[in-house]
């Protein structure tokens, strides 16, 4: 389960190879991948363990309600499941969305919302790897990706063409260690001309080899196991002339416990810390001073039970509180002090 708190609540730099604020990179950096599909079969949130409600218990349909302080409940999103617990048709007062697949694989999206309708058709390689897929609204195309992979899932090029006026490419190109099978460098490209690169040749211990520039940036990981079994891996980076140091911390028997991340080696400025019932998000400015913090809580199964989330002063601004049946269904749901929300089944 730990794994998976890894996956769904790292913040955006330390899931990524490199960390950069440039919302295209971003948008490069998490494209599309084969998980999306996964992702799309929730009833509510993701389940945090390998337990699929919906597979498990033949869940047809699933109706959300949203109740009042009257006691009046209004329809505001149906979801229709196969046989198979994969998702087909997400149904709301404003829109409609039908999903497609072939064999195990989703193939297309459909979106209809008022006059307007838009598409994402996917497509894969042999080895069911997710290679490209096109956006189109009304018919006409709007964006595209393009994928290829160095081995496995790890992708050696991502590529973004949107079409506006004028058709703008954005890329992101890794070259790999083959013996390694570590990355050595990533370039980020517009239309095809260098706008920064990542450089990971390092010295032992992440010592970096060459001094980056505004164009150039470093990164270096490196490894240290305790004496219980128990290790980290680091990552050393240089961002816009700013030095930062991710920390990953790992059970003996590989479970990912969390993370710290410093600014210039010393001042913490985001932590995680993962237990079987909770795990704990904290951000911090780079003086070190108190900026957010986000709890989330999950029950024996891996369901999310709870979130909260704080500000500066450590003060409570939102929280949710989400009750399931013995089946791992999610019945109820309070978020915050005015929402609430309710759920109906049918099954197969």
């Amino acid at each position: 389960m730990k794994t998976l708190f890894l996956f769904l609540l790292l913040p955006l730099g330390v899931m990524a190879q490199y960390a950069d604020k440039d919302p295209q990179v971003q948008a490069l950096t998490f494209a599309p991948n084969n998980y999306d599909q996964v992702r799309n079969n929730n009833i509510y949130y993701s389940n945090w363990s390998t337990i699929n409600p919906v597979k498990d218990n033949k869940v047809h349909t699933v109706t959300i309600y949203l109740g009042s302080k009257k006691g009046k409940r209004k329809e505001i999103d149906v979801k229709t499941f196969d046989d198979q617990g994969r998702i087909i048709q997400r149904k709301s007062k404003w829109e409609t969305v039908t999903f497609s697949y072939t064999d195990s694989l989703l193939t297309e999206t459909t979106s209809v919302k008022g006059k307007n309708q838009s598409a994402t058709r996917y497509h894969y390689d042999e080895q069911d790897r997710m290679i490209g897929l096109e956006r189109l609204k009304n018919g006409k195309l709007v964006m595209k990706y393009r994928f290829e992979y160095f081995e496995e899932f790890k992708r050696s090029l991502v590529e973004q063409t949107i079409y506006k006026q004028k058709a703008t490419v954005y890329t992101l190109k890794t070259e790999y260690d083959a013996l390694l099978k570590k990355p050595t460098s990533v370039v980020y490209l517009i239309n095809g001309k260098p706008e920064k690169t990542w450089n990971y040749d390092c010295k032992e211990q992440g010592e970096l080899v060459e001094k980056p520039t505004e164009e150039i940036s470093s990164q270096c990981a490196f490894e240290q196991e305790n004496n219980d079994g128990s290790y980290s891996k680091f990552v050393r980076s240089i961002e816009n002339g700013k030095t930062y140091l991710l920390q990953r911390n790992y059970s003996a028997d590989s479970l990912f416990l969390g993370f710290q991340r410093f600014f210039n080696d010393t001042v913490l400025i985001e932590r995680q810390i993962n237990t079987d019932t909770e795990t704990v998000v904290e951000h911090f400015s780079e003086k070190g001073k108190p900026k957010t913090k986000y709890v989330y809580q999950v029950d024996v199964n891996g369901n999310r039970i709870g979130y909260e989330s704080y500000n500066r002063r450590n003060k409570l601004v939102y929280f949710e509180k989400l009750t399931y049946n013995e089946r791992n269904l999610i019945t109820e749901s309070k978020l915050g002090k005015k929402w609430q929300h309710t759920f109906e089944y049918t099954f197969y």
